[in-house]
């Protein structure tokens, strides 16, 4: 990495970045797809998937839609960690804009992979922390990103590298469907068993009262630990960006399990606030 060639990155662009559109959400339900703060912190990749839809005029259609490889970077962030989160469009088989706390950049592919460049801004080497500013939001503007000094590998390393980190992708999204399809499975045999009392040895077993023979209702404080949480005060910068997973509603998925959170916090936050640190398998 060290013999390649550094450039601004500017110098990749096809046209020049752009920040999004603003629409008041009285005005939403209608038009064309809208990609919100929401879809590019939830998916590194943002493709065929349900979001807001806006109605646009015939400039913002010419000039304010994403296209097949366009990088989308957070304009702002609560957290420090993401401000400069980048994501990648990987479908635009309908016409699709973007908000306003959202820059695009669309390279030139005849020297830039979008995926390469995608891959270099989720790692600790692309210098993003550098132009982040820390106010009530961190954040970061679009001509100090068009200024950042990036390595420049040649288009052919660019595309044998991101072919590599996406083979490893893929092989992590195939088995998270395969999870998918067993936490579904999890799901149907604890309704066969507990709600509709098809368990294992069922027909021997009288029901009484809606319960079987042997079973009994407790209040739930009985049978298990029920604790509450808090959020470290967030204009204390010694508070996040830890090692200790922070978890929100943001970060409910379909999922059983919780594999990651948007923030993290530090032990110093947890010592702060009206929480405490939960063991795996929590609910």
């Amino acid at each position: 990495m060290s013999t390649w060639e550094t450039d601004v990155f500017e110098s990749l662009y096809a046209v020049s970045s752009r920040n999004g559109l603003t629409r008041p959400s009285a005005v939403r339900g209608n038009g064309f797809r809208l990609i919100n703060m929401g879809e590019l912190f939830a998916h590194d990749r943002i493709g065929d998937m349900e979001m807001e839809r806006v109605l646009l005029n015939d400039r913002e259609l010419a000039n304010m839609l994403v296209e097949e490889g366009d990088l989308l970077f957070a304009r702002q962030s609560l957290v420090l960690s993401g401000a400069g989160k980048c994501s990648m469009v990987t479908y635009a088989g309908e016409p699709t804009t973007f908000e306003s706390h959202i820059i695009r950049v669309r390279l030139d592919k005849k020297v830039a992979d979008p995926n390469f460049y995608f891959y270099y801004f989720r790692s600790p080497y692309s210098g993003m922390t550098s132009i982040v500013t820390q106010g009530v939001q961190a954040g970061i503007r679009a001509s100090d990103l068009a200024r950042l000094r990036i390595k420049r590998p040649p288009v052919e390393e660019q595309r044998r590298i991101a072919s590599i980190l996406s083979a490893y992708d893929d092989l992590i999204e195939n088995n998270r469907k395969r999870i998918g399809l067993l936490e579904r499975a999890a799901r149907l045999i604890y309704k066969e068993w507990f709600v509709r009392l098809r368990f294992p040895g069922h027909a021997g077993v009288k029901i009484k009262n809606g319960l079987p023979t042997g079973w009994e209702r407790k209040p739930s404080d009985q049978v298990m630990d029920i604790g509450s949480g808090g959020t470290p005060r967030t204009h204390k910068p010694e508070y996040w960006d830890g090692d200790v997973p922070f978890f929100t509603p943001k970060d409910v998925t379909d999922s059983i399990y919780a594999w990651e959170t948007e923030r993290t916090v530090t032990e110093e936050g947890v010592k702060n606030c009206n929480t405490r640190i939960y063991p795996k398998d929590t609910v």
